[in-house]
């Protein structure tokens, strides 16, 4: 038995060499040990880089590769591998929400689930109440997000502002709050792709931030120097390569790189952001409101109700102004002046002999009076007798030369309205009085001249638009003014709205002004001359709180239903196929470093990987090499999971089952 024992050990020890040589050559055969032990998988072999069946399915595949989705709604991936509410949404819906939110919410202070129409998990929010001081915005959250945040910090600021009036905070300094803040001025302006907003840099509209740096790029990695981002300095430039707001601080040669005023470094996502240093850890939704904050809600909620009213009227009147803005349009311009030329000189005459005439009746008068009159009966009847020629003549004679002349003025009248009807409602409201047939002639004259100067026809539209448009109210929305069509009839004027919602309308690229952003916030309507600091920070916390819609992230892509969300817990988690479906998958926990070396129980996931997740804020890095050397790719989350099927992406192809060794870390734990 001795020979026939020694045979089948060289045929063994041959076959384990063959099998080291063949996994270690990425093309021939592949062969792989079956069944699973000690942490080794079932296999197959591989063949011109055709994989039989084994622990998945190998050769033809039930779906495409890469054709994951959002799972609720159509859609591409965004560069940070999540899709937002509002990433490439307008910011004035977004805007529109938070004001809903606001009002469902009075202010933050009422928190039914009739009244809270936008509820948000108190493990999603950033800002308000129940969190603590902490960032807003930056990477990941969307460039409607981005706009919201200076929305946020034009309140903060204003906060801030307050508690130094009174004493509860110290180190405002107003010198650059007046140089850059209120100037719209970044201290030493910004890098490339970037633009100032309210004193800090921002990225250009179809830019993304990312680590700091504004791109287009859809994959970015943060480079070491975010890892030690308060290097020494020279100038502001030497900084703004890493972050476009890191600034060159310091004196002489001692001069660092550091965050802009109100910036503090977020070590998770490597990068300057806004930093709130406000504290609402005390109060939630069920904390009853203190006495300040009871009172501004009541004084906002009557100034909101007089807005309205204003509105309302404003919104009635919108249809007739529009449709007679409309049907000036419809007026020749120089055959309409040619003919006012003419009527504005006779008027012009009339006007100067009327005026003659009253002074001729006038010294009759006087005459008369001087003449025949010689006690006060007398006098009395010669003044009612001067009234009744003045109101007669003179007097009625001036009023319709004015009322004539605002009628050339207004035309071609209200929209709408029948133009004689209009002329003779505008000339006849003096009926006891005598004019001339002069005065007619030239009148009527006057009009069938104009007459020739309107289209019709463009007058006709004009009109039948504003008759197609009802008035109707809308008892969803208190002040809400809105102009429904007649049937079979299209609308050309816009739904009135309320104010705040028709600003928002022109908000979709900017940002809030200052005003625009306190306009709607509970802070101004603090009237308390000696407020307590507590009662003004529950109002900040309070007033922001509806905020929160803004940083929502509602959905993460994942190559498809059958990859999970990254378990608690992990770094990330890698996969032996393209959809998460099929094969291994194995869980890497923050600062594992893995070698897929042979003779080991990690030897089945040496150069097989083909999809890695990764959790927000950590980063995975893969090597070609068993000692963590050769080639190396990262990949880094931010707020949210990263999934990345190397295969299907451009710039990590050459590392589809190709990784000896990985290394994964969270960032700021």
């Amino acid at each position: 038995n001795c020979p026939m024992f020694r045979m089948r050990l060289l045929f063994i020890l041959f076959y384990l060499l063959v099998a080291l040589i063949c996994v270690e050559t990425r093309g021939g055969i592949r062969i792989r040990f079956s069944g699973r032990i000690g942490g080794y998988r079932s296999g197959g072999v591989r063949s011109g880089g055709v994989r039989s069946s084994g622990g998945r399915s190998g050769g033809g595949r039930s779906s495409p590769r890469g054709t994951g989705g959002w799972f609720t709604s159509s859609g591409t991936r965004t560069a940070s591998g999540s899709k937002t509410s509002y990433s490439s949404g307008s910011f004035a819906r977004l805007s529109q929400n938070i004001d809903q939110s606001r009002k469902s919410t009075v202010y933050g202070t009422k928190f039914t689930e009739s009244r809270n129409y936008y509820k948000v998990q108190k493990s999603k929010k950033l800002l308000g109440l129940g969190i603590g001081a902490g960032f807003i915005g930056g990477t990941g959250y969307g460039f409607a997000a981005s706009l919201a945040t200076y929305s946020i910090y034009h309140r903060y600021l204003y906060l801030m502002s307050l508690l130094h009036t009174h004493g509860y905070r110290s180190g405002w300094d107003g010198d650059y709050y007046s140089s850059y803040y209120e100037r719209n001025n970044c201290l030493d302006g910004c890098g490339p792709n970037s633009h100032c907003e309210w004193g800090i840099c921002e990225c250009n509209y179809g830019y993304q931030k990312r680590w700091g740096r504004c791109t287009k790029d859809r994959n970015p990695e943060p480079t070491p120097a975010n890892e030690a981002p308060f290097q020494s300095c020279l100038k502001t430039e030497d900084c703004s390569t890493v972050d476009i707001n890191l600034v060159c601080s310091g004196h002489q040669n001692t001069k660092y790189c550091k965050c802009r005023k109100d910036m503090e470094w977020n070590a998770e996502l490597l990068e300057c952001q806004v930093f709130l240093d406000i504290h609402c850890t005390d109060l939630s939704e069920k904390t009853p409101p203190s006495q300040l904050v009871r009172e501004a809600v009541r004084h906002a909620e009557e100034e909101g109700k007089e807005e309205g009213i204003r509105h309302d009227k404003e919104c009635a009147e919108k249809p007739q102004k529009t449709c007679n803005q409309e049907l000036k349009k419809c007026v020749d311009k120089s055959c309409q002046e040619k003919a006012d030329r003419k009527i504005e000189t006779f008027l012009k005459e009339l006007d100067e002999k009327t005026t003659r005439e009253e002074a001729v009746v006038h010294a009759s008068w006087k005459r008369d009076l001087e003449k025949n009159c010689n006690d006060e009966q007398c006098k009395l009847q010669a003044d009612l007798g001067w009234e009744e020629i003045l109101r007669t003549n003179v007097t009625c004679m001036r009023k319709r030369s004015e009322m004539f002349n605002k009628t050339v003025t207004e035309h071609p009248g209200p929209c709408g309205e029948v133009w004689t009807s209009f002329l003779s409602s505008k000339t006849n409201q003096y009926p006891d009085c005598f004019v001339k047939d002069s005065f007619y002639i030239k009148q009527f004259s006057w009009y069938r001249k104009s007459k020739k100067c309107l289209d019709e026809w463009c007058g006709a539209e004009a009109k039948g638009r504003l008759e197609s448009t009802i008035p109707c109210p809308d008892n969803s929305h208190p002040h809400l003014c809105t102009y429904r069509p007649c049937p079979g009839r299209s609308c050309p004027f816009k739904e009135c709205r309320p104010a705040q919602e028709v600003t928002n309308d022109a908000l979709d690229n900017r940002t809030e002004t200052r005003e625009e952003s306190l306009a709607n916030s509970l802070l101004v309507h603090i009237k308390d001359t000696k407020p307590k600091e507590k009662d003004l920070v529950e109002a900040f916390c309070r007033d922001v709180d509806s905020f929160n819609l803004a940083y929502q992230v509602n959905q993460v892509w994942r190559p498809s239903e059958y990859c999970a969300a990254v378990p608690s817990g992990s770094c990330a988690v890698v996969y032996d196929s393209h959809n998460c479906n099929g094969g291994w998958s194995m869980n890497i926990t923050s600062g594992a470093q893995l070698r897929f070396e042979y003779f080991s129980l990690y030897l089945t996931y040496r150069n097989d990987i083909d999809t890695i997740g990764v959790k927000a804020g950590c980063t995975f890095t893969g090597f070609s090499g068993s000692s963590f050397d050769g080639v190396q790719k990262s990949i880094s989350a931010g707020v949210t999971e990263k999934w990345v099927v190397l295969a299907e992406e451009e710039e990590y192809k050459d590392m589809n089952e190709d990784i000896e060794s990985l290394q994964c870390v969270c960032r700021g734990l």
